[in-house]
């Protein structure tokens, strides 16, 4: 019985042993030149990722899903032994910040676009405007934006003649601009077409490495996409209606390699309006600006009210970020989102701002302001 016991115990090792010994799968690499690859993401995976090789490091641009970690690494095993020193995020969401933490745990700096403090992503290092960086040798240059989100990097290395977009172009899919409308999104485009030439390598934040006619093709259907909806809009149609429009149909193939999808149609739809189409009135500066200040929740939790460009936003660090849209002197659109969320500015007989509620899908939740927090 002891032979038998330890010769099951023995096979059992061999077996677990036999498992853990097998690689990891690997994805597809594009070498872009000596020192620069691209690894092309499954959709599964999450982000698309580039991989800058010096003598005595990697720069990394974005890391995936964390599922997806150890296919990551294999795959850079494939590429190069070297460290990975450093990662730049072309936004902070998790599908393209997923090995972050393991890296950053190792020692790699982390670079994103300065708003990400308003999000929980970790990060080492931020830039607000531009960043130039040279690492092996070969320029890297970092431009910020709010599009797809409020800390969207734009990343070109001209050695190269590379360009990374993040979320802001995605290859197969529609502009997901819902963090700076239209006009962020655009502002994007024409940084993505004054930086390439005809022979630029595009890398899409998900989808097929692109050249600039695509982007440009997506820039005209967007264009195109948002004069249709304000047309059905005007119209009175429902958002089914206009989901089932045989012209919204026709947008929604043109943009996506996506089966039909009447639910994520529709949803584009919505978003749409409630990114660029809201019934919005005019504000003056005076107006918007009586509204800065902290606000105080009664659970501890506080919310900044702050007007930049002429531009009204709340946000709070380490937790969201978002425009507000007028609807009223008193009355805010979150920009973007569309289940009828909404901020309330309370104001006392005097004029001045007291306090604000936030009214949610199912709770409202009111907030007063701290005193001597007013910007005037």
């Amino acid at each position: 019985m002891k032979n038998l016991l330890a010769g099951l115990l023995g096979a059992l090792m061999f077996a677990y042993a036999s498992v853990k010994a097998v690689p990891a799968a690997t994805l597809p690499v594009h070498k872009i030149s000596d020192h620069f690859y691209v690894i092309e993401a499954r959709e599964d995976d999450g982000s698309n990722v580039g991989v800058l090789v010096s003598g005595t490091g990697v720069l990394l641009i974005d890391t995936m899903l964390p599922d997806a970690k150890d296919m990551l690494l294999a795959t850079l095993a494939t590429i190069t032994d070297k460290p990975v020193t450093h990662v730049i995020s072309t936004h902070g969401d998790g599908d393209h910040t997923g090995a972050n933490t393991h890296f950053q745990n190792l020692g790699a700096e982390i670079i994103l676009q300065a708003n990400v403090a308003y999000s929980n992503v970790l990060y080492t290092r931020t830039y607000e405007d531009t960043l130039t960086l040279t690492f092996g040798g070969q320029t890297v240059m970092l431009y910020g934006f709010k599009s797809h989100s409020f800390e969207d990097t734009l990343i070109h290395l001209p050695q190269d003649n590379v360009i990374f977009t993040g979320d802001a172009y995605n290859e197969g899919w529609h502009p997901s601009f819902y963090s700076g409308g239209y006009e962020g999104q655009s502002a994007v485009y024409d940084k993505t077409e004054a930086l390439a030439d005809p022979k630029t390598l595009i890398v899409p934040g998900h989808g097929k490495l692109s050249r600039i006619e695509d982007v440009i093709h997506q820039r005209t259907l967007l264009d195109d996409w948002i004069n249709h909806i304000k047309a059905l809009k005007d119209a009175g149609q429902s958002y089914e209606a206009m989901a089932e429009d045989p012209q919204t149909i026709a947008f929604w193939n043109d943009f996506t390699r996506s089966a039909d999808n009447p639910r994520g149609r529709e949803m584009f739809v919505r978003r749409t309006l409630a990114t660029e189409l809201m019934d919005m009135v005019s504000l003056s500066h005076d107006q918007l600006s009586a509204l800065e200040g902290r606000y105080l929740y009664t659970d501890g939790v506080r919310v900044e009210i702050a007007l930049e460009d002429g531009k009204l936003f709340a946000r709070n660090k380490g937790d969201f970020f978002s425009e507000l849209q007028p609807l009223s002197p008193s009355i805010f659109h979150l920009r973007g989102w569309v289940g009828g969320q909404r901020f309330i500015f309370d104001t006392g007989k005097d004029g001045k701002t007291m306090g604000l509620t936030f009214v949610g899908t199912s709770n409202n939740y009111k907030a007063r302001r701290l005193k001597n927090d007013s910007p005037h």
